[in-house]
């Protein structure tokens, strides 16, 4: 018997993956990581700490829920996933920033100042024993003005995604599942998370700052008597 030597090259479109799988939980986190780092850093030089610090632990915390949503609607991660998942670290901060901007830069003092007519210093000690109720006006104004803005933004994200809920192709649909659940957690993450944790922790830091101004008035009183 003649010996025939064959030479076969054999092909598979799944062979197209092979370098890739291993590779891609890798891939997630250093994406997410640096990805969530250049926002927070960007957000850092318009916002106070206190408030990139909570927007970072809101989106930490939707990057968390998508993983659980994504088990539950049996979403693989592959490349589609891979995809949304970058792109929520972006579209989760955009609704609570806007809040948040809105929660600072409302000019409670200029307020106060008209409605009671009393000089800068003494609406700054005014507003100082009444912490709880400066976070809730200010909470009131971002919510009732801004707050709307984003819902309408919100709702007009999801109707011009809910079409890739009826799309033939797979991806299409993982791409409207993954988005819509981000859209949805970033509104709660702006309209609930962000107005809970600022009248919880901001009171705080009002009072605890009261009273280190109070020391260190008393302090310069005694040296100079």
């Amino acid at each position: 018997d003649n010996d025939i030597d064959l030479f076969v090259d054999l092909f598979s479109f799944s062979f197209l993956y092979l370098d890739r799988e291993p590779e891609m939980t890798r891939l997630i986190i250093e994406t997410l990581v640096f990805a969530a780092l250049a926002v927070l850093g960007t957000v850092l030089l318009f916002l106070q700490p206190l408030s990139v610090t909570i927007i970072a632990v809101g989106t930490a915390s939707i990057d968390g829920a998508l993983f659980v949503i994504m088990y539950l609607w049996n979403i693989p991660i592959d490349a589609v996933s891979f995809l949304c998942l970058t792109m929520s670290i972006g579209l989760s901060v955009d609704y609570v920033v806007h809040i948040a901007h809105a929660y600072e830069c409302f000019d409670y003092s200029h307020t106060e100042g008209q409605e009671t007519g009393k000089t800068d210093t003494l609406n700054s000690e005014d507003l100082a024993n009444d912490a709880t109720k400066k976070t809730k006006d200010k909470l009131r104004f971002a919510l009732s003005g801004t707050g709307r803005s984003v819902t309408k933004g919100g709702i007009s994200t999801f109707i011009g995604l809910i079409m890739l809920a009826f799309s033939p192709a797979k991806a299409f649909r993982v791409f409207f599942k993954m988005l819509f659940s981000t859209v949805l957690l970033g509104l709660y993450a702006g309209l609930v998370y962000f107005p809970a944790c600022i009248i919880l922790v901001d009171p705080l830091i009002s009072k605890v700052t009261k009273s280190k101004v109070k020391e260190l008035n008393g302090n310069v009183d005694e040296n100079e008597i």
